[in-house]
């Protein structure tokens, strides 16, 4: 079953929003919380939410 995170993005890194991407170290981060490949997040930043993405991969940027 699919979990649900809100993830918190730096708006001083608007290129992670407009890619499509969260960097964050290695897959076993803690920054990352546990989150898998189906998982929805919930992108934040400056306090709004402004979209809901899909995971897809942990891939190498």
């Amino acid at each position: 079953m699919s979990k649900v995170y809100f993830g918190k993005f730096d708006s001083r890194r608007p290129h992670q929003i407009q890619e499509k991407y969260y960097a964050a170290g290695a897959k076993e981060s803690t920054w990352y919380g546990g989150i898998e490949p189906g998982d929805f997040v919930f992108v934040v930043t400056n306090a709004n939410v402004i979209a809901l993405w899909k995971v897809r991969e942990y891939g190498g940027m």
